[in-house]
C-alpha cells in the first residue's frame, strides 16, 4: 500500500530530507502539501485564475462589478470555495439576502466548474502532521479517515524569558550569546519575519556570520523585470523614472536622467527626443555640464525605449528578459522558467494577474546548519536544541488573522455551516504555542520599545506561561564598547598651514567662516580640499530669493531686469507649478518695491551702490575677506548697510558674540572703509510677507467687549520694518518712523530706541575673527574643540555717549 504524508507546505523538504537521511530512495512515500494530496489538478493556480477571469468578466454584477476582476478578488472566491469542499457545504446553502450576497453566489457558481473537487485515493494510507495546515483543511482530513499524528514534541530543561530594548537589541543579544556558548542546532523565530531581513543579515554579518534570507541579486534583477514591463505597459512618465531609477540598462548616468527629466518637467514624448533643453547662453555651467554629460546614455535611452514601445505584450517580455540578461551577471533561471512556462497564459489584458504572480517569485536561500532562522509560524517539523523565541510583543504574538474584504468575517458567519470565528481562533491560538515543548533549551524574548522609544506590552500568554513556570524576566545583557576615547578629526598646524593659506592668508566669503564655527570639517572639505558636494538646480526658494534681490537691486537704481529670463534659460518656462509660483512671487514683489521706494523717499539717505564688491586683507589677521554687500544708502556724512533676506531677520548681541552674525557688521566695518563715511546704521529687509494676525475685538476687565482699532494695513507697515542697529543718532535723517525699527520720535527730534557703539563691535569682531584664525590654523576640525575667548559682549554706547 503506497504511503502519503500531509505537511504544511514549509515542512514538506525537512521531512524528505529526514527519511532519506539514510538512504538514497523510498518507494511507495510520498510527502505532499494538501492541495497536492487531495487533487494535484489544482495546484495550477495561475491557469485556474486566469481561467476564472474570463469567466467572470462576461457577467454582470450589482454591486463587484468594479473589483470582481481584480487578482486578489479572484483569490479570494477560490480561497473560500476550497473552504466550502473542505467543510462540505454547498452552494446552494450559501445566503442570498443582499444583493452582495446574490453577487458572491453568482461569482461561485460562474467559477465552481473550474476549481476541481478533491478526493482521497482508495488503497492509500493518508498521515497528517497538522501543524501549520489550515483549520478547513484538518477539518477535511479528519472527515475522511485520514491518521493524525503530532509533530515531535520536548519539553524545554532550561526556560529563560528576556527582554531587550529594541529589536536589534535582541538579535545582538541572542548571536553573543550563540558565540559565547559555542552552541549548535540553534533555531530563532521571529514573528513577521519579513519585515525583519535586512536587520537579522545586517547583524549576523557583523559578526561574521554570513547567514543569508533572500537572494538580493535575483530581488533586484526582477525588480528591473516589472520596472521594464510596467514601461511598456502603461508608457507612462513614472513608470519612465521607476525604470531608470532600476536601471535594468545599465545607464552610468541614470540619476543624473531621472534629475534632467524632473527638472524640466518632460513628457515621455519629450524623452524622446534630442535632450537640449538648456540654453547654450545660460551662465550656469553646471546644468550645461550635466545636458552635455547624459548625451550617450540619452541617446542609449531613446534607442531601447522605442524598441520597447513597439513591442506588444508578448515582446515586452522577451525585450524586458534579454536587457537584463545582457546587462548582468544574476542567476536569472527562476525567472526565465517563469516565462517559458507561463507565458502562453497571460495577454495585455490579463497584466494585473501577471504581476501578481510574478511578484510571488523568489530564489530562495539555505539557512545554515547549525542556525536557522525562521518565521513563528514556520517553524521547524522536529525538535531542536535551542530555542530563541523574538520580539514577542503583544502586537505581535499571537497572530490572529480576520477574514476582510468582499468575503468578511460578517458574511462568513452567514454561511450555514461554516465554523465559528471563535473556533477558528482556537484552532489558530492552539497551533501556534507549538515552539513551547519543541526544545531542549528556550528562550522568550520581547523588546519593551520602539527605536522611536514607544513603549511596546510583552505579550499576556507569554507572561502568563513564564508566571506559571516561576520563570523571572531578566534584561537581556549585550556586550558593547563603551567610554572609548573619541578620535577627534584634526590637522597638524604645519598641515593647516600648507591647505588654508594663499600668500599668507585665509581667503573667503563671510558667511564661510562662520560655517567654520557651525561645520568646521565641511570647511576643511570645502576649502582646504576645493571639494563640494553637487547640489542640483531646482526652482526652490533659494533660487527665488536671488531672483526677488535682482528685482529689487534693478528696480530701485531704475535699470531693466533680465534676471527671469535668464533664469528661464535653466527651468521650463511652461510648467504650470513654475508659473503659478511666479504669479505669487510677482505681486509680493510689487508690494516690496513699492515699499522700499516709499522708504528711501522718507529718509535724506540715497542708493549708493548696489552689490557692492570687497575684496579686504589687512582688516583681520590672516584673513582675506571677499564678498558682495547687497545694498549702501548714503548721505553726504553718513551711510547705512542693508542685506536683503528672504524672510524676517533680526540682529542678536549673543549671535553675533556666538559668530553666527557677522556679515551684517562686517559689511559696516568695511563699508566705512571703503566710502570714508560714519556708520548710521546696519539692517536686514525680509522679502516673505509674513502673516499678520488681528482681532475685530478685544475684552479687558475695565472695558468689557471692544472693537478693535488695529487697522491692517498699519499692521502689514510696522512688521515689513528694516530690522537692524543704530549707531548714530538718526536726527534729521529720517522724516517718519514708518519703515525702520527702533526708531521713535520725540520733542527734541528723531532718536532710536537703542545705541550700538560701532567701535566696541569692531573690537569684538577682531577678537572673533582672530579666534576663527587661530583655530583654522591650528587644524581644528571638530566643532566641540574650537576655542573661543569671548562668551558675551557688550555693543550698546555708553551712556556718556548718547
Amino acid at each position: 500500500m503506497r504511503h502519503t504524508l500531509i505537511l504544511a507546505n514549509h515542512a514538506i523538504k525537512e521531512y524528505e530530507n529526514y527519511l532519506l537521511q539514510s538512504k538514497d530512495f523510498l518507494f511507495g512515500v510520498n510527502v505532499r502539501p494538501f492541495d497536492f494530496a487531495v487533487n494535484e489538478k489544482n495546484l495550477d493556480k495561475k491557469a485556474i485564475e486566469i481561467a476564472c477571469y474570463e469567466t467572470l468578466k462576461t457577467q454582470t454584477f450589482k454591486t463587484i462589478q468594479n473589483i470582481i476582476l481584480f487578482p486578489k478578488t479572484i483569490q479570494s472566491l477560490l480561497s473560500l470555495l476550497k473552504e466550502l469542499q473542505c467543510y462540505g457545504i454547498r452552494l446552494s446553502d450559501l445566503p442570498k439576502e443582499t444583493d452582495l450576497h446574490k453577487d458572491i453566489y453568482q461569482a461561485l457558481r460562474s467559477i465552481q466548474p473550474l476549481y476541481h473537487d478533491f478526493s482521497m485515493v482508495d488503497n492509500v494510507q493518508y498521515t497528517v502532521y497538522p501543524q501549520g495546515l489550515s483549520h478547513a483543511e484538518t477539518y477535511y482530513l479528519k472527515s475522511h479517515g485520514s491518521q493524525f499524528e503530532a509533530s515531535p514534541t520536548q519539553n524545554p530543561e532550561s526556560l529563560s524569558f528576556k527582554v531587550a530594548l529594541n529589536i536589534r537589541h535582541e538579535i545582538e543579544a541572542v548571536i553573543q550569546e550563540i558565540l559565547t556558548l559555542d552552541l549548535k542546532d540553534v533555531v530563532i523565530a521571529i514573528p513577521n519575519l519579513n519585515n525583519h531581513i535586512p536587520l537579522v543579515e545586517s547583524s549576523f554579518k557583523r559578526y561574521g556570520l554570513n547567514l543569508s534570507l533572500s537572494n538580493r541579486s535575483f530581488d533586484y534583477a526582477k525588480k528591473q523585470f516589472i520596472a521594464t514591463m510596467n514601461l511598456n505597459h502603461t508608457q507612462s512618465l513614472k513608470a519612465l523614472i521607476e525604470f531608470l531609477e532600476a536601471n535594468p540598462l545599465n545607464l552610468k548616468t541614470s540619476d543624473d536622467l531621472v534629475y534632467y527629466i524632473s527638472h524640466f518637467e518632460l513628457t515621455i514624448q519629450d524623452v524622446l527626443e534630442s535632450f537640449d533643453y538648456v540654453d547654450e547662453t545660460t551662465s550656469d555651467k553646471d546644468m550645461m555640464y550635466l545636458q552635455q554629460r547624459i548625451q550617450e546614455d540619452s541617446v542609449k535611452l531613446q534607442a531601447a525605449l522605442r524598441e520597447l514601445f513597439a513591442c506588444d505584450f508578448k515582446g515586452a517580455l522577451h525585450f524586458s528578459y534579454n536587457i537584463i540578461q545582457n546587462n548582468s551577471f544574476i542567476n536569472l533561471k527562476p525567472l526565465l522558467n517563469f516565462i517559458e512556462t507561463n507565458h502562453p497564459l497571460y495577454s495585455e489584458e490579463t497584466y494585473n494577474f501577471f504581476m501578481n504572480h510574478l511578484d510571488s517569485l523568489s530564489l530562495s536561500e539555505k539557512n545554515s546548519e547549525n542556525i536557522r532562522v525562521v518565521d513563528i509560524n514556520e517553524l521547524p517539523h522536529f525538535t531542536c536544541e535551542n530555542l530563541y523565541v523574538l520580539n514577542l510583543g503583544a502586537s505581535a504574538y499571537p497572530s490572529i488573522s480576520k477574514r476582510t474584504g468582499i468575503i468578511d468575517e460578517q458574511y462568513l458567519s452567514s454561511i450555514q455551516g461554516y465554523p465559528s470565528l471563535e473556533e477558528r481562533t482556537e484552532y489558530q491560538l492552539q497551533d501556534q504555542k507549538r515552539f513551547f515543548k519543541m526544545s531542549k533549551k528556550l528562550t522568550l524574548s520581547y523588546s519593551s520599545s520602539t527605536y522611536e522609544g514607544k513603549g511596546i506590552e510583552v505579550s499576556y500568554p507569554i507572561e502568563s506561561f513564564c508566571a506559571a513556570h516561576n520563570v523571572p524576566l531578566e534584561a537581556w545583557k549585550v556586550d558593547q564598547i563603551i567610554n572609548t576615547k573619541k578620535n577627534s578629526p584634526s590637522l597638524s598646524r604645519i598641515l593647516a598651514n600648507e591647505l588654508y593659506l594663499k600668500e599668507g592668508k585665509i581667503v573667503g566669503s563671510i558667511s564661510a567662516f562662520q560655517k567654520y564655527l557651525d561645520d568646521p570639517y565641511e570647511f576643511f572639505i570645502e576649502r582646504a580640499l576645493q571639494t563640494r558636494k553637487p547640489e542640483r538646480l531646482s526652482f526652490d526658494p533659494r533660487i527665488i530669493g536671488t531672483l526677488n534681490h535682482s528685482i529689487v537691486e534693478h528696480s530701485l537704481f531704475g535699470l531693466d531686469d533680465t534676471s527671469w529670463n535668464d533664469l528661464m534659460k535653466v527651468f521650463p518656462e511652461s510648467s504650470p507649478r513654475i508659473q503659478m509660483i511666479k504669479a505669487r512671487n510677482d505681486i509680493m514683489m510689487r508690494y516690496v518695491v513699492k515699499h522700499l521706494k516709499d522708504a528711501v523717499a522718507d529718509t535724506d539717505l540715497v542708493p549708493l551702490k548696489r552689490e557692492s564688491w570687497f575684496d579686504v586683507s589687512d582688516m583681520f589677521k590672516n584673513i582675506r575677506l571677499r564678498g558682495i554687500i547687497d545694498r549702501i544708502d548714503a548721505n553726504n556724512n553718513q551711510l547705512i548697510v542693508i542685506d536683503y533676506k528672504s524672510s524676517k531677520q533680526s540682529l542678536s548681541p549673543a549671535s553675533v558674540t556666538a559668530g553666527s552674525q557677522l556679515q551684517l557688521l562686517s559689511y559696516a566695518l568695511i563699508a566705512r572703509r571703503q566710502y570714508e563715511r560714519d556708520v548710521l546704521g546696519v539692517f536686514y529687509y525680509g522679502f516673505r510677507f509674513r502673516n499678520i494676525n488681528t482681532s475685530l475685538y478685544s475684552y479687558s476687565f475695565s472695558k468689557g467687549l471692544q472693537m478693535s482699532d488695529d487697522n491692517s494695513d498699519t499692521l502689514w507697515l510696522n512688521d515689513q520694518k528694516f530690522s537692524g542697529w543704530f549707531f548714530e543718532a538718526p536726527e534729521t535723517t529720517f522724516n517718519s518712523t514708518d519703515y525702520f525699527g527702533g526708531l521713535r520720535e520725540t520733542k527734541a527730534g528723531m532718536t532710536s530706541y537703542a545705541m550700538y557703539d560701532i567701535e566696541k563691535v569692531e573690537e569684538v569682531l577682531r577678537i572673533i575673527y582672530n579666534d576663527i584664525q587661530e583655530n583654522i590654523l591650528n587644524g581644528v576640525l571638530d566643532k566641540n574643540l574650537i576655542k573661543m575667548t569671548l562668551e558675551e559682549a557688550n555693543y550698546r554706547k555708553d551712556r556718556s555717549d548718547t
